[in-house]
Order: C-alpha cells, then sequence, then structure tokens
C-alpha cells in the first residue's frame, strides 16, 4: 500500500519499508549496495505483537522518542490500531503501539496518509492521519463511521496524547504537514476521494519559536534525500515520500519551544561527511549546500 525508504539499521545504505493490507509487512534490507534481504519477522515490523497482520496503510518514518533512530508510524483500519514501531539496536524494533497509547486512541479511526511533524513546535514530533473508512456500507454492520475526520496526536514525551479530530468528515486520503504561510507552524493539506484538496492553517498558541533547514546537494544529487539534519538532540531525515499516496520534499523543521537563543545545525550527508554550522537564530529557514 505505502512505501518509506529509510536507513533503518544506519549503514549508510537506504532500506525499504513496505505496508501490506492483511498481509505481514516487508523490511528490505540494503547489503551494500548490492542487492536487498528481507527482514521484517526478525526485525518486528512484519506483525503487531499479537502476531496477526492488519490492514497496513501509510508509512513515515521519524524519531518520535529522540533517541537517534528512525522509528515507523503505520495506519490501519478501525479497530486495528495504528501501529507504531520503536527501533532499537541495528535494524530492530519494538512494537510500542499500546505503550506509547497510539492503541486506544487510534482504534475508532480508519487511517490511510500519515505524517510525523512538529505541529506544536514543542520539539518532539507529532502525529496526524487523514482518515476513511474503506467501505461505504461499514455503518449498517458495524460501530464505525464510513466519512471520518482528521486526526492529530500529540507527542506527549514518549507517549501520544487522544486524538484532536480536525476537519470536516470527508474520505481522506493522502496528508502532508509544511509551512504554506510562512509564521513558522507546520500545517497540514489533506486529499480526499472525489473531493478538492483541503488546506488546514496551523493556529497554536503560543506559536513557539522554530529553525527550517533546507538543503542541497552539490556532489551529491541537488535534493539530497536522506541526509540527517540535528538540532539540539532532534534529528530530521532528508525526504520526499509521506504516508499513503503523498510527497513532499519541505525544510527540515525544528520546533524549539520558548527557547530563542542561536543553535547549531549538523548535517550528516549520506556522504558520510558531517557539516557544522554554528549560531544560527532562530525563527528562519536557513539553506545549506553540501561542502565540495
Amino acid at each position: 500500500m505505502s512505501v518509506a525508504f529509510a536507513d533503518v539499521d544506519g549503514d549508510g545504505y537506504t532500506d525499504v519499508f513496505v505496508t501490506n493490507d492483511n498481509l505481514p509487512n516487508f523490511l528490505y534490507l540494503n547489503q551494500d549496495g548490492r542487492d536487498f534481504v528481507e527482514d521484517a519477522l526478525l526485525g518486528g515490523v512484519a506483525l503487531l505483537d499479537h502476531g496477526r497482520p492488519v490492514a497496513s496503510m501509510g508509512v513515515d518514518t521519524g524519531d518520535f522518542n529522540g533517541d537517534g533512530a528512525r522509528d515507523i508510524a503505520v495506519t490501519a483500519l478501525s479497530g486495528e490500531t495504528f501501529p507504531l514501531f520503536e527501533a532499537e539496536k541495528g535494524a530492530s524494533f519494538r512494537d510500542v503501539t499500546v505503550r506509547s497509547g497510539l492503541a486506544k486512541a487510534s482504534s475508532p479511526y480508519a487511517g490511510w496518509g500519515n505524517a510525523l511533524a512538529d505541529i506544536d513546535n514543542d520539539g518532539d514530533l507529532d502525529l496526524v492521519t487523514a482518515n476513511s473508512h474503506v467501505n461505504d456500507l461499514v455503518e449498517h454492520f458495524e460501530p464505525y463511521e464510513y466519512r471520518q475526520r482528521n486526526t492529530l496526536f500529540a507527542n506527549l514525551g514518549n507517549r501520544f496524547g487522544e486524538a484532536l479530530e480536525f476537519g470536516p468528515p470527508s474520505t481522506y486520503r493522502g496528508i502532508a504537514a509544511a509551512d504554506f504561510d510562512g509564521d513558522g507552524r507546520l500545517d497540514v493539506v489533506t486529499s480526499a476521494l472525489g473531493e478538492p484538496a483541503r488546506l488546514f492553517r496551523n493556529t497554536s498558541e503560543p506559536p513557539g519559536n522554530w529553525v527550517g533547514v533546507r538543503v542541497k546537494g552539490n556532489t551529491l544529487p541537488r535534493d539530497a534525500l536522506g541526509a540527517r539534519v540535528h538540532i539540539r538532540g532532534q534529528n530530521r531525515w532528508i525526504k520526499s515520500a509521506t504516508g499513503y499516496a503523498t510527497s513532499t520534499l519541505r525544510p527540515a523543521h525544528f520546533g524549539l519551544g520558548t527557547s530563542d537563543s542561536a543553535v547549531t545545525i549538523r548535517i550528516d550527508w549520506p556522504s558520510g561527511h558531517t557539516q557544522v554550522l554554528p549560531d544560527v537564530p532562530v525563527n528562519r529557514i536557513v539553506e545549506l549546500s553540501e561542502d565540495e
């Protein structure tokens, strides 16, 4: 249903995670650029801890707990919960769907697109999802709605809060987060079946301080996909795919909360080179080119 490209084991090569509908997920580990080995079951991401496949839909990766590794967030149908796999050593993951609070909070919703993004600028990655049940007759025989609202699950520090609904009920599919109006807060755009795209403006208060980092490859391809940007214990990876049937190539966004002091930006380029830029003022987008 969806694909995420990410170096999940930190060996410098891009791996591939694939969500499957009512089948175990796939995790293809890149073998030094030669070929791929499927390792989802041993890696802990093929199934949830209950051992049964779910209708996995969208997938996004990001460091939701601030430990420097890329975790995997997935959506599924109503009653199945939205799986969350926490990265451990190497290419191993742990199912933390229940521990994180997502099992209970997401159970009523059927999710498609999803995005890990710092919506409230507090420095933690929140989760937004585009929702709608797959069966337009579901209301006749199950306690779920066909047309659903989108949801925001705020990161409360290694766990997520209750679902905050936004937008009118619809048949949502894709979702992406980006700062459309330049005010430093990530807005959300969605797509839906047979309806125009919708843009939801972020009016969170207080707005919080922030830094956006836009990178450009020189020896690397221009978009420098896979580069890791690090600021104050936060990590963002440059990527283009998000969730289900969605792409977004935005500046890497870092919420800084109430802190308005200058930051140091470190970029780990896919080539293995590290670049550091100290004393960067906040509340602006910084453009950085790869050192040649």
